[in-house]
């Protein structure tokens, strides 16, 4: 009953804090809600809902198929914004409900792997700063990370229980997920080997063909999106983000840079320390609130996110090292894997703590169960 108590005590805070941050962005930062990519994804749910077509605006002022971005989050906001006449601030609070929807699922979802955890992962995700700070700006980082956990919730729910429905219900969510973020284009590929993974030992036959069912319908679904962009532009791919991306990602980098060699040292060890970077920068970072501009909230942040990271990062190299052959955690190393190690390819030179935000679901779950260990090991 005391843990119970603290436990609610510490969402209350957290829900606060998110709704404290809401109200002084609303009122004192206006802009703050903006990120790099905010207007053009206003442009083009403006579009979405006046012409009824996925495309921005050129110089000439003509309408392009837009190809680089994704048409989940546009989507999201037509139908708040343009369609329903939510105010942006008020598709801000949307967002910050969302994030709490997104704790609660968590805590489903942690309860179906080990009821011990649920509290301490539902916390984790909701004192996260970088998840904090996505929601409360015009950007895919929440509507994302919504999706992502009802996927895992429900592969978790297949993992445990074996019904094809929820295989089903996760091939469809994963097929969203790619049309909110085009980097998680890839990550279907990934789940049809896990599926394989984790039904050979079990029934090789049931394997194959579970994989397949998954496989047909995720590429089925995005190649839906293809045909669209080959149709209008004579491109094959889902999205030319990887191709925009090229300037910042580790292909080419080292011509990029003209990275000095003394010694006649090799390129290795400059993808090395690239990489290194990178990988480190994704797990490392904290977050900050300097996008408020105010110095005290930003030195707040300072001071609060890094023992908070330290307090994460502790947990969790103890639940990476006390995961053995659960295949639970195993399934939730893959997903943190591919967007640590995409990140680190791809946007190399601009790894961030907002890249680390669509797999904070998995790093808190994997958190408190690195804690829960460590408790049990005194």
């Amino acid at each position: 009953m005391k843990a119970k108590k603290i436990f609610l005590v510490l969402m209350a805070i957290a829900i606060s804090i998110k709704l404290a941050l809401f109200v002084f962005g609303t009122l004192r930062v206006a802009d703050s809600k903006y990120g790099a990519d905010s207007l053009k994804y206003l442009e083009l749910a403006d579009t979405l809902y006046e012409k009824g077509s996925f495309s921005s605006r050129g110089p000439d002022g003509r309408l392009h198929p837009e190809t680089f971005r994704a048409p989940g989050y546009p989507l999201f906001l037509a139908g708040l914004y343009d369609a329903a006449k939510v105010p942006l601030n008020g598709v801000i609070f949307v967002q910050v409900i969302l994030t709490v929807l997104t704790a609660w699922i968590i805590y489903l979802m942690a309860m179906n792997i080990d009821a011990k955890i649920a509290a301490l992962s539902a916390t984790l995700f909701l004192f996260d700063l970088p998840t904090t700070m996505g929601s409360l700006r015009l950007l895919t980082e929440t509507l994302f990370v919504f999706f992502m956990v009802l996927f895992m919730l429900s592969f978790v729910l297949y993992l445990r229980q074996g019904k094809v429905k929820f295989l089903v219900l996760s091939a469809l969510i994963m097929a969203a997920l790619a049309y909110i973020r085009p980097g998680s284009y890839y990550l279907g590929g990934a789940v049809v080997f896990f599926i394989i993974y984790a039904n050979v030992p079990k029934n090789i036959t049931r394997a194959i063909m579970h994989a397949v069912l998954f496989g047909i319908m995720v590429f089925s679904l995005l190649g839906a999106w293809q045909v669209r962009n080959y149709n209008s532009c004579q491109l094959t791919a889902f999205s030319t983000v990887a191709q925009v991306n090229a300037g910042y990602g580790l292909e080419g980098s080292y011509t990029r840079e003209k990275y000095p060699l003394p010694h006649g040292g090799m390129r290795a060890g400059y993808y090395f320390k690239m990489i290194s970077g990178s990988l480190v920068s994704f797990m490392t970072r904290p977050g900050s609130l300097k996008y408020f501009g105010s110095p005290v909230l930003t030195a707040m942040g300072k001071v609060l996110a890094y023992p908070f990271m330290v307090f994460w990062m502790v947990g969790f190299i103890a639940g990476v090292m006390k995961a053995g052959r659960n295949i639970t955690y195993q399934f939730l190393l893959l997903i943190i894997a591919y967007f640590l190690f995409g990140s680190a390819v791809v946007v190399t030179s601009a790894v961030g703590d907002r890249f680390r935000v669509p797999v904070v679901p998995c790093i808190a779950m994997i958190s408190a169960y690195g804690w829960g260990r460590l408790r049990e090991a005194q």
